[in-house]
């Protein structure tokens, strides 16, 4: 089952990825940003150890080896890669055309976003 293709952008190179994803979107290719917009360690039920029913497993099992929590700023570079990060729905039924078609729009953007020069910093 496919549901998401992610990826991340040089954003130093190609700009801000939210308007990155706005640009492959006006392609005719539907793109958002950041998946969740937040890590999976800092949704509710992990920062808040919401478990089901009452048992409390992992959290206070005989067998969790460490107290564990979860806080931002606890994987960086996944937090940064996470802003960084495009999704494109993608499925089963998609032809090779669809992805020759996504990958064309995905190159289109990238190669008008250089000749701009992104963010002009850092460009190469």
């Amino acid at each position: 089952v496919y549901w998401l293709y992610a990826f991340t952008i040089d954003e130093e190179m190609l700009g801000p990825a939210r308007e990155f994803a706005r640009a492959v979107s006006a392609e005719g290719i539907p793109c958002g940003t950041g998946y969740i917009g937040i890590p999976l360690y800092l949704t509710d039920c992990l920062r808040e150890r919401i478990t089901y029913g009452t048992s409390s497993c992992p959290y206070t099992c005989p067998r969790a080896s460490r107290d564990v929590r979860y806080y931002e700023g606890l994987c960086p570079n996944a937090e940064a890669a996470l802003k960084r990060m495009l999704t494109i729905p993608i499925n089963e039924h998609y032809t090779e055309r669809d992805v020759e078609d996504i990958a064309e729009a995905i190159r289109k953007v990238a190669e008008a976003k250089k000749s701009k020069g992104g963010k002009k910093r850092g460009h190469r």
